[in-house]
C-alpha cells in the first residue's frame, strides 16, 4: 500500500516565487494583496492546487493583469463527485429515490416508480443502468417527493444522510463530502468570490446536503427543478390561484428542468447572468459549463475536471479516469487527480471496502414475499384449450389460425409471437418470405427474431424488450417492399426514399405490471390477441382482433369505421355475454389491465389531452385516481362486469385523453348489432353521472375546437362560391380541399399497374382523386396569365392521409420530395422520412416530376385544420409560403388502432410519431398565420355571428340550426385573400 500523504495547509507563501512570474515586478509587488484562508488537505507538491492559488492571487489583486472585480468573481461546482463522493455505491440522490420507493414503509409507490426503483438498483449492483435512467428518475422522483413542504424535504434528506455509505468503514452518506473540495469552496469563499453549486440532482435535496457543511446560501444553490405549488390550490392555474391565510408550500411533480449538460449552461445564463471565471466538475454532463467558463469574454475563465483515478482511498476506475483527462487535454480543462493532488479524501480515519449494499439483498426478500402471496405468479398454470379459428381479411377466408384459451383466463384468446407475425408477413411485398424464428435458451428465455429486428421474452417475469422494436415489429413491408418501419399510406403516386433515425428504440414492455401472463413452449411464445396486436400495430392500421368466432386481420389504409370489416363482427361479442350484460370475470380483469397497457406504452400523448402530462409521469390509473372523482368513477366503470358500464367508462375516458380528432375511444360503434338494450342503459348512466363529469367535459371541450365554426364557415363559403371547388377571380385562383382522403385506392391500384401505355391519369381516369385534379387545376392556373396568386383553401380540412400531403406540397412547390420529421414521443428517437413524389402521374419516379411555379401560393387554414389539415400548413411555413386565416387546429400525432380485451377497435394517438417542424418542436399547437382574417370587434375580440345552417336529421327530416360563430366571411372574400397574399410576397 502507498504511503499515507501529509495533511498539508497550503499557504500563499509557499507560493511566492510562482506568483512572482504571474504578477508585476518592482515595488508594485509589496502592495500586492495576498488571498486570505488556506487551502488544507490538498497534496503539498499539488501543482493543480497551486494553480487555483496564482489564479485567486492574480483576481483579488487590483494591480494584477488577472484582476477580477469582486462582483464578477463567479465560480460554479458540480456536487456529485465533485464535491461530494458518488460511489456509496451510486448517487445520494439515487440512493435515497431507491430507500424511498422500496424500503420506506410509510410511502406507498406507484407500479411504475416500483419497476423503475427495482430496475435502477440492480443496475447499480451489476452496472447495467436500465435505458433512459436519468430521465425516469427524474420522472419519478418527482412523483415519489410531490406534496412535501421544503422543510419536510430537507428533513428526509438529512435523515437519509445517517446512513451508511456502502463501500466505506467510517463513512455515513451525510459525511462522504470531499475535504479538500469543502476547503476549496471555504477558500474561495474567504477571497470574495460567489459559489454557486450546479449540479444535475434535486435543488431542495442539495439544500437540505450542504445545509452547514458549505457557506453557500440556498439561493445560490442551482439544480433539477420542479414546479412549486400551494397545498389547496388543487391544480388551479397560479395566475388565478390566491395563496390561503393558512396554505403551505409544497413540492408539484412536475419536472421544470433536468441541470446536466448543456442545461447547466443554460440555468447559468438564466439564473446568474454572469458568466463563470472558475468551474469545477467531474463528467460529461459538465463539459458544457467548463467550456462556457473558459470561453468568457471579459477574463481568462479556468475549468477544474476531477479524475477519479484513487483505487486505494476510494472505488477509482482509471478507465473513466484516463477518458477524462484526454478530454481536459483536447479542451484545454485542467485535470484534477484524486490520487495524487489530494492529500486525503474522506479522513484518515475512513477505509475502503467492498461493497455490500444491504439494500440490494433485501430486494431479494421483498420479491419472494411477493411471490409468496400470489402463487400463481410462481407456478403459472400453462395448460389450455386450443382452437382452430377462421380468418377474415375484407372477407371471410379458407385460412384457419391457432388460438389458445390458458385454464387461468379461458376467456382471453393467446396466440403464439411466430404464428401471428408468419401468417401476417404472408402478404410481405418484399422478394424473401417473412418469418419469425424462436429460440427457447437455456435459461428459460426466448430470443425472437424477425425479418427485421431482434427481441427477448422472459416469461417468468412477462416481459418482452428489444435493443431497436421499432426494427423487430416493423410489418411495413406489406404497404410498401423493403421500407423501414415509418409513415406511409401506400398510395402508388407516392414512396418513400429514404428513412434517417436519429437514435435507438430501446423498448422494455414488462406486461407483469399489468397482469398479462407471456407464456412459452418449445415452439413459440404466446401472447393475448389484443395485447400482440397492439405490439405490432403500425401508423397504417395493420392491426389484429377476436371477436368469439373469427380472427380478423386488417389490411386497409382506412380507419374510419371501426367495425367496418364485418357488419356483424360485434354479435359474437355482444351473444357472448351472460345475463343483465355480465362480462365473465377473467375478461373484466384483463380489460382493464390492456387499456392501461395500451395507453401507458403507446398513446401518443399529442399536448392538448387534460391527462396528456400524468400519464406521461404516472400512468393512466394513477393519473385518473389523481384526478378526483370523476377520475376514480371511470377507473370503476371501466372494471365493471357490467357490460354498459365498460362501454360507458370508455366514454367518460374519451374526455381525459381527447386530442381533438385523433383519439375516438368511445367504442359505441357496433355495426348491425342490436345495441338497444345497452344505449338504454348508457343513456341512464349518462344522466345519473351528468353532474359528475360535467368538468371534465367541459374541460375537454375547452381544450379541444369545437364543429360550430366548421358548419359556420362551410356555410359561408357555400354561399361564396356556390359550391364550387376550384374558383378564379381577378388575379387569384382558390382550390378547396375539406380533406387528405381524396382517393379510390383500388381506382389508383389499376391505373398504376396497367400496362396500357397510353392509359393517362386525368379526371376522367382518376375520377375519384383530388390530386389528379388538383393538378389540372394548378396547370390552369399557372397557365393563365391573369392568374398571379394560388390559395389552397384548407380553412375545413380535418385530415386523411400524410401522402397526400406530400403530393400536394410536391406539386405546389414543383419539386420532387417532401422531408418530415418526427418524434417516438416515448422514446425521444426521431425519425425523418422522406417522400417522392410522382407529381405528372406518368407511373415513373424520375427528374420529370419536378417542375418551375411562377404563381405565389398560400394555405388558408382554421382552427378545424387539424392533423393532415394541419401538417400541410406546416412544411409550407417551413419552406417559406404564407399562411392566412386563423391558426390552425393542431393534431401532431398519426393513428393506431387498438383493440379492447373483447376485441372492439378503436383508434388513438400513437407514440411513434409525433410531427416535428423544422425547429424541431411539436405542431400540436397549431401553426401560426402571417395574416389574421377572423373579423374582429373595435376591443380586438372575435367578432361572435349567429349563422342558420341547415341540414337532414337522422329521419331525413329538414332542420335548421342556429351557430354561434366568429365571423369568417373574409376568408371567402377573394379580392380580400388577393390584397393579402400580394403584400406577403412583394
Amino acid at each position: 500500500m502507498k504511503g499515507k500523504k501529509q495533511l498539508f495547509r497550503f499557504s500563499f507563501t509557499v507560493l511566492l516565487l510562482v506568483i512572482l512570474t504571474f504578477c508585476f515586478t518592482g515595488s508594485a509587488f509589496a502592495e500586492d494583496r495576498e488571498p486570505e484562508g488556506e487551502l488544507e488537505y490538498w497534496s503539498e507538491d499539488s501543482e493543480v492546487a497551486a494553480s487555483i492559488m496564482e489564479f485567486v492571487a492574480a483576481a483579488v489583486n487590483e494591480d494584477s493583469e488577472g484582476y477580477i472585480p469582486e462582483e464578477d468573481r463567479i465560480a460554479v461546482f458540480d456536487l456529485d463527485g465533485t464535491i461530494i463522493g458518488e460511489l456509496y455505491p451510486s448517487y445520494f440522490e439515487y440512493m435515497m429515490f431507491i430507500h424511498r420507493a422500496l424500503y420506506d414503509e410509510d410511502f406507498t409507490p406507484s407500479d411504475g416508480m416500483k419497476e423503475f426503483a427495482q430496475a435502477l438498483e440492480e443496475g447499480i449492483k451489476t452496472g447495467d443502468m436500465p435505458e433512459n435512467h436519468e430521465r425516469l428518475h427524474a420522472r419519478y422522483a418527482g412523483e415519489a417527493y410531490a406534496g412535501m413542504t421544503m422543510d419536510e424535504m430537507k428533513a428526509y434528506t438529512k435523515a437519509f444522510m445517517k446512513s451508511k455509505a456502502d463501500g466505506f468503514e467510517n463513512l455515513t452518506r451525510g459525511e462522504a463530502f470531499y475535504k479538500p473540495m469543502v476547503s476549496l469552496v471555504n477558500y474561495l469563499n474567504d477571497n470574495d468570490f460567489t459559489v454557486f453549486v450546479v449540479s444535475g440532482s434535486d435543488r431542495v435535496l442539495i439544500r437540505g446536503m450542504i445545509e452547514n457543511v458549505l457557506p453557500v446560501p440556498s439561493d445560490r444553490i442551482i439544480g433539477m427543478s420542479y414546479n412549486i405549488e400551494a397545498k389547496k390550490q388543487d391544480g388551479e392555474d397560479g395566475l388565478e390561484y390566491v395563496y390561503a391565510p393558512d396554505d403551505e408550500v409544497i413540492r408539484g411533480r412536475d419536472l421544470i428542468i433536468k441541470t446536466i449538460k448543456m442545461n447547466k449552461v443554460s440555468v447559468i445564463a438564466q439564473e446568474i447572468g454572469k458568466v463563470p471565471v472558475l468551474s469545477f466538475g467531474n463528467s460529461s454532463g459538465d463539459v458544457s459549463m467548463a467550456q462556457y467558463t473558459i470561453n468568457n469574454k471579459k477574463y481568462a475563465g479556468q475549468a477544474y475536471m476531477l479524475c477519479c483515478d484513487d483505487l486505494e482511498r476510494e472505488h477509482g476506475n482509471m478507465k473513466k479516469a484516463d477518458a477524462m483527462k484526454e478530454t481536459c487535454q483536447e479542451k484545454g480543462f485542467i485535470p484534477v487527480s484524486m490520487r495524487d493532488d489530494f492529500a486525503t479524501i474522506y479522513g484518515d480515519d475512513v477505509t475502503v471496502t467492498d461493497y455490500e449494499y444491504d439494500e440490494a439483498s433485501a430486494l431479494e426478500d421483498i420479491e419472494a414475499d411477493e411471490a409468496e402471496e400470489d402463487p400463481e405468479e410462481i407456478t403459472k398454470e400453462d395448460t389450455f384449450v386450443e382452437k382452430e379459428v377462421p380468418v377474415f381479411k375484407k372477407e371471410l377466408t379458407d385460412d384457419r389460425i391457432s388460438l389458445r384459451f390458458y385454464d387461468k383466463t379461458p376467456n382471453i384468446p393467446y396466440i403464439g409471437i411466430k404464428e401471428f407475425y408468419d401468417y401476417v408477413m404472408k402478404d410481405s411485398l418484399d422478394d424473401r418470405k417473412e418469418t419469425m424464428t424462436v429460440t427457447k435458451e437455456e435459461d428459460g428465455t426466448y430470443t425472437l427474431e424477425s425479418g427485421h429486428g431482434k427481441a427477448g421474452v422472459d416469461v417468468d417475469r412477462d416481459i418482452i424488450s428489444s435493443e431497436d422494436m421499432m426494427d423487430f415489429r416493423n410489418i411495413m413491408c406489406l404497404t410498401q417492399k423493403g421500407i423501414d418501419s415509418c409513415y406511409c399510406d401506400g398510395l402508388p403516386y407516392v414512396r418513400v426514399s429514404e428513412v434517417k433515425t436519429e437514435g435507438r428504440d430501446m423498448e422494455r414492455l414488462n406486461l407483469g405490471l399489468y397482469d398479462i401472463d407471456i407464456y412459452g413452449d418449445d415452439e413459440d411464445v404466446y401472447f393475448p390477441v389484443s395485447t400482440l396486436s397492439a405490439i405490432f400495430s403500425d401508423l397504417v392500421y395493420h392491426f389484429v382482433a377476436y371477436n368469439g368466432e373469427n380472427f380478423y386481420f386488417n389490411t386497409d389504409s382506412s380507419c374510419e369505421d371501426f367495425t367496418g370489416l364485418d357488419p356483424d363482427y360485434a354479435k359474437p361479442i355482444l351473444e357472448g355475454l351472460g345475463k343483465d350484460l355480465k362480462r365473465p370475470e377473467d375478461l373484466t380483469e384483463y380489460g382493464f389491465n390492456e387499456i392501461c397497457f395500451v395507453v401507458d406504452n403507446y398513446y401518443g400523448l399529442p399536448g392538448r389531452a387534460i391527462l396528456n402530462d400524468e400519464i406521461k409521469k404516472k400512468g393512466l390509473e394513477r393519473a385518473l385516481k389523481d384526478y378526483g372523482e370523476a377520475g376514480e368513477k371511470t377507473i370503476e366503470l371501466l372494471r365493471s362486469e357490467n357490460f354498459a358500464e365498460y362501454l360507458f367508462g370508455f366514454r367518460m375516458l374519451q374526455y381525459f385523453v381527447d386530442d381533438g380528432g385523433h383519439t375516438r375511444i368511445d367504442v359505441m360503434e357496433f355495426g348491425d348489432a342490436d345495441m338497444e338494450e345497452i344505449k338504454e342503459e348508457t343513456d341512464k348512466l349518462a344522466e345519473e353521472y351528468e353532474s359528475l363529469f360535467a368538468r371534465v367535459k367541459k374541460e375537454s371541450e375547452e381544450r379541444n375546437t369545437g364543429f360550430d365554426g366548421y358548419y359556420a364557415r362551410k356555410k359561408m363559403r357555400d354561399d361564396a362560391y356556390k359550391g364550387e371547388t376550384y374558383i378564379k377571380e381577378g388575379d387569384t385562383a382558390v382550390f378547396v380541399l375539406d380533406s387528405f382522403m381524396g382517393f379510390d385506392m383500388q381506382e389508383l391500384k389499376d391505373y398504376y399497374e396497367s400496362d396500357d401505355e397510353d392509359l393517362k391519369a386525368d379526371s376522367k381516369t382518376l375520377k375519384n382523386d383530388d390530386m389528379v385534379y388538383f393538378s389540372e387545376c394548378i396547370a390552369d392556373a399557372e397557365d393563365d396569365p391573369e392568374i398571379k396568386n394560388f390559395v389552397v383553401d384548407c380553412s375545413n380540412n380535418t385530415g386523411g392521409s400524410l401522402d397526400e400531403v406530400a403530393m400536394l406540397y410536391c406539386l405546389v412547390t414543383g419539386k420532387r420530395e417532401l422531408s418530415v420529421t418526427m418524434e417516438n414521443a416515448l422514446s425521444g428517437v426521431k425519425t425523418t422520412q422522406t417522400y417522392e413524389a410522382d407529381t405528372n402521374f406518368d407511373r415513373v419516379f424520375d427528374e420529370k416530376d419536378e417542375n418551375g411555379r411562377r404563381l405565389n401560393y398560400a394555405v388558408l387554414t382554421s382552427g378545424n385544420s387539424f392533423s393532415c389539415g394541419n401538417i400541410f400548413p406546416s412544411v409550407m411555413k417551413d419552406a417559406g409560403y404564407m399562411i392566412l386565416g386563423e391558426q390552425s387546429g393542431g393534431g401532431a400525432c398519426a393513428i393506431e388502432i387498438v383493440t379492447t380485451g373483447e376485441g372492439i377497435p378503436f383508434c388513438m394517438s400513437t407514440y411513434s410519431a409525433r410531427i416535428l417542424d423544422d425547429e424541431n418542436e411539436v405542431i400540436d399547437a397549431g401553426i401560426p398565420v402571417d395574416s389574421d382574417l377572423v373579423i374582429k370587434r373595435s376591443d380586438g375580440k372575435d367578432k361572435v355571428i349567429t349563422v342558420l345552417y341547415d341540414y337532414e336529421d337522422e329521419e331525413g327530416e329538414k332542420q335548421t340550426a342556429e351557430l354561434r360563430s366568429p365571423d369568417y366571411s373574409e376568408f371567402y372574400d377573394i379580392s380580400r385573400l388577393s390584397n393579402e397574399v400580394n403584400e406577403f410576397y412583394e
